[in-house]
């Protein structure tokens, strides 16, 4: 027992008990989940300061497995056409992410939006 201790002090494995899940990061935080594909999601549980924590048990599950199902390995896999919240829970402290069946995207080009306003606010200074 002596020696134990007297190797945790030297080799400073002191850590003490585990720290406490506050938060589960899931990424992606939203994707499109085309019918009949897959995706690769991750979940990092996090302590008080954000710092990630190793070794924990991660459970997943799927608002509406007749849309998207998620192994316990966090493989996402697209069902049918619609929305579904899968859902990551370590040490009780839950993270999810919205998958849908990718049918619409919509991608703004801000530049050109700011380059639209600013030309159509010049034809309205014009007339």
């Amino acid at each position: 027992m002596a020696i134990a201790s007297l190797l945790a002090a030297c080799t400073g494995d002191n850590a003490g008990p585990p720290k406490p899940v506050v938060s589960v990061a899931v990424t992606p935080l939203t994707a499109p989940l085309p019918v009949g594909t897959t995706l690769q999601l991750t979940a990092t549980p996090k302590d008080g300061q954000g710092n990630a924590l190793s070794g924990r048990t991660i459970t997943w599950s799927s608002s509406d497995s007749a849309v998207a199902t998620v192994s316990q390995s966090g493989v996402a896999s697209g069902v049918t056409l619609g929305a579904a919240t899968l859902t990551a829970k370590v040490d009780g402290v839950a993270g999810a992410t919205i998958l849908g069946d990718g049918s619409v995207v919509l991608v703004l080009d801000v530049l050109r939006l700011i380059e639209f306003g600013q030309s159509r606010e010049e034809r309205l200074r014009a007339s």
